[in-house]
This record gives C-alpha cells, structure tokens and sequence, in this order.
C-alpha cells in the first residue's frame, strides 16, 4: 500500500516537473495509515511573463512617441540660469530618448523662486528655459517643436519661505504635451 502511495507521488510529481513549478511529497503515518503530502508553488525563479507582440513594437517605432508623458526637472542657483554640471549629465540622457522620439511636443517651463520682482523673475525664468533648450539643442535633439514658457514665480512647485522651498522653485519643469 506503501508502495502505492509513493509511485501515485512520484507520477504527480514528475507531471508538475515540465511546468514553472516546484512539488515536494512527505509520506507518513496518521493513525496508522499512510498519508502523502504534497507541495505545489511556484518556482523561485519564475518571472512574470510579459508579452510584446512584433506589432507593439512596429506602432511604437512609427508613432515616434514614447509609450509614457515625458517629464523631467532640472534645478537652477540662485539668481542663475547656468546649468549645474549634474543637469547636464541629466540632460544628455533624456537627450538621448529626445533624439529617437523626434515627433514630441515638450513645453519647457522656466520657473522662479518668489524673490525679486515679478518681471525679474519672468525674465530669470525665460532665460533658464531657453538655456535648457539650447543645450539640448547643442546635444543633437531637434528642438523645433519644443514651446519656452515662463512662469516666473507664479507656479511654485513647494510652498513655504524656506532655502528647501526657495531651491525647490528655481527649475525648469518640461513635460510632453
């Protein structure tokens, strides 16, 4: 009987051996009786499939537009609309998604801190816009259907009268359209 119950066992055991799964069998004795148990999981190193057709793909690469918005900030000194040297390494890597999806629209929004005065601040955030603009322009990104915006210090990204808040402010916030 013993016997049985092992090979019944063995035989479920190899059937889950070609499937993404782990099987594991304990036989032992309740009430004098044998018993089998058997585990069934999935396999540790099982990944969750994903499937992308050719066809996806085809769509993806005629639309020339990222599967995602774009949206990316680059932060700016104070009273400054020079890039700092880890915004140009941000740069040229969205640089590199910019160039292959040559038909977006991106707005670039050039934003201020609420000190100086408001057309200060416009004219501040004009100049940061455009500095990211022309950067990614000089990296090979056609820019043509890119819009400059300046808010100044009419959309703050932080509340607050804080340097944490003031340094939160002073970006250039672009998005896709």
């Amino acid at each position: 009987m013993k016997k049985i119950i092992v090979f019944i066992a063995i035989i479920g055991l190899s059937a889950c051996s070609k499937k993404n799964i782990e099987t594991s069998a304990q036989v032992s004795m309740i009430d004098g009786k044998p018993a089998v148990t058997v585990t069934v999981q999935p396999k540790s190193e099982t990944k969750p499939q994903i499937s992308i057709t050719e066809d996806d793909v085809r769509k993806s690469l005629e639309a020339k537009e990222p599967p995602v918005p774009v949206e990316f900030d680059i932060f700016f000194d104070f009273d400054s609309a020079s890039l700092k040297p880890e915004s140009m390494d941000m740069l040229e890597s969205i640089s590199t998604m910019l160039k292959f999806y040559s038909g977006l629209e991106l707005i670039i929004e050039g934003h201020t801190d609420e000190r100086g005065t408001e057309e200060y601040n416009i004219a501040l955030g004009d100049k940061r816009a455009t500095c990211v603009k022309k950067y990614l322009e000089k990296l090979g990104v056609n820019t043509d259907k890119y819009q400059v915006v300046s808010y100044g210090e009419e959309k703050p990204f932080a509340d607050g009268n804080t340097e944490e808040s003031f340094k939160l402010n002073r970006r250039v916030h672009a998005h896709s359209k």
